[in-house]
């Protein structure tokens, strides 16, 4: 199909430049039709059979992905990943969790198709932590899940609706909005379910090695302020990882006033007097 007053080789060829100069390999409508506007082509095509032309040249693939909430429309490039579809679904998001240890190579465990993508909240009020029972209660169920999840053709995308921060710890990693690795091991000791259990946090924090930095990490785990005593259960993981325990001062210095639990839901737990931590009896063949 030729367009007035341009060759067939012409438009696509001035198309394909400037969505490799956008630099973007998943796109939204609105994006592929100022690729349009820009080209002058309002007279010549429509918006929609401009699509269905780059369809056509295998330029751009459609996909659908659909989730409780919504449906959404998305273009992918030959040489888009999942990953890149993951970041387009929520503008300022980053890749967490499982996803971001697999982007940092240290990855504990494969959970098949699925990608990890964290939208920040809002500020909200600081809740605190007064009293053992209240850490019983909150830690005696399984972890909640999130239910915004998106399947499509491409992969499954599971959309977290994480503590705000102001993107702490967020980096560009492969033109990708990631966490850091000090971040990331945060963030999945928290949550560890985001990255298949305790079993696989505690292999990723050994295969982060000497990567890992103990200063950044508790200065992150500090500004984010959490009303939980996560760093006893990143004491312990560090520790069960091999990090000498003259590095783990810091962490120790921020206190032990509560026992507390590695994950959500366990019932057989065996336990920790020096980081004052439950865990699950099934990890005790992983530890030193």
């Amino acid at each position: 199909m030729a367009l007035p007053g341009f060759s067939q080789r012409e438009w696509f060829s001035a198309a394909q430049a400037l969505l490799a100069k956008r630099g973007a390999s998943c796109l939204k409508a609105s994006e592929v039709n100022a690729i349009h506007d820009q080209l002058r082509l309002q007279r010549a095509i429509t918006k929609e059979n401009f699509i269905e032309q780059l369809k056509k040249r295998k330029a751009l693939r459609e996909i659908k992905l659909t989730s409780p909430y919504e449906e959404l429309r998305r273009f992918l490039s030959p040489s888009t990943t999942p990953y890149d579809v993951a970041v387009s679904l929520r503008h300022g998001s980053h890749l967490s969790h499982q996803s971001a240890l697999e982007l940092h190579e240290i990855a504990g465990g494969v959970l098949g198709s699925r990608v990890f993508v964290n939208k920040e909240q809002g500020p909200k009020p600081q809740t605190e932590i007064t009293s053992q029972d209240s850490i019983d209660r909150a830690f005696a169920n399984a972890q909640r899940q999130s239910k915004n999840v998106y399947t499509s053709p491409v992969g499954v995308f599971v959309m977290l609706s994480g503590k705000y921060t102001g993107r702490l710890g967020v980096e560009t990693r492969q033109n990708l909005p990631v966490t850091i690795l000090e971040r990331t091991l945060i963030d999945i000791a928290v949550r560890p379910y985001y990255a298949g259990g305790p079993s696989n946090v505690l292999n990723a924090y050994k295969a982060a090695g000497n990567r890992l930095s103990v200063p950044t990490l508790t200065e992150i785990l500090q500004k984010m302020n959490f009303a939980y005593p996560y760093h006893q259960s990143i004491g312990f993981y560090l520790q069960r990882a091999g990090v000498p325990g003259s590095q783990l001062d810091s962490l120790r210095q921020l206190g032990l006033r509560f026992k507390f639990y590695l994950n959500y839901g366990d019932k057989a737990l065996d336990y920790d007097d020096s980081w004052r931590v439950y865990y699950p009896r099934a990890l005790e063949s992983m530890l030193p």
